[in-house]
């Protein structure tokens, strides 16, 4: 029943982004996913930090609304057997968003979780560079602790535990659990929780 109630949400959210102008395909095949993947990598690669963190602010209500949804979906599907193929894709699409439309709340969280994506991919050093620099985006005066705390989440799950010895990485994941507890994100607690436990 939990996994019908996800896979309803997870339908609506679709829903609501085809109808803001970013659709996504609900059951993407895994050549879709691996093409999109490295193209979109190659491109990021090739940015500099400067030139994402000069990006204009997304000042368009409709990109805004679609950036939040993206964020939830995004959620949903990281705890819901058998949309793992959409994880990628979502994070891709809120960044391609980013390049097009300017910096938002959500710009920090996507780019950590394309840090993540790298981490998966076993390209180390890139998820190390997009984790950091989600960090300094999640410093951005325009992002709310919110966003910081869902942040911190995927960055210290995913990717700092590869250039981080363990000795420094209690005192972050504690402080990351703390953040997250204070700004209500009961869900970044809980993956951070997890994560930890899995070192």
């Amino acid at each position: 029943e939990c996994q019908e109630q996800f896979q309803a949400a997870i339908d609506l959210s679709l829903s609501t982004l085809a109808l803001l102008g970013n659709p996504l395909p609900k059951n993407p095949s895994p050549l879709r996913v691996i093409v999109t993947v490295l193209a979109f990598m190659k491109r990021a690669k090739k940015l500099s930090d400067e030139h994402w963190l000069s990006l204009p602010i997304m000042t368009d209500p409709l990109k805004l609304a679609a950036m939040e949804i993206h964020g939830i979906f995004f959620s949903l599907v990281f705890v819901c057997d058998g949309t793992e193929r959409l994880l990628p894709l979502c994070a891709i699409r809120m960044l391609q968003v980013t390049l097009r439309h300017g910096l938002s709340f959500a710009a920090p969280f996507a780019m950590a979780a394309l840090a993540m994506v790298a981490s998966n991919m076993e390209d180390i050093d890139t998820a190390c560079r997009f984790a950091n620099l989600a960090t300094k985006l999640s410093n951005l005066t325009f992002v709310g602790k919110n966003w910081q705390a869902r942040t911190a989440n995927l960055v210290t799950s995913f990717a700092i535990h590869w250039s981080s010895p363990f000795s420094q990485l209690l005192p972050t994941y504690v402080s990351n659990y703390q953040y997250a507890l204070s700004t209500g994100d009961i869900v970044a607690a809980m993956h951070l929780t997890s994560a930890f436990l899995t070192l």
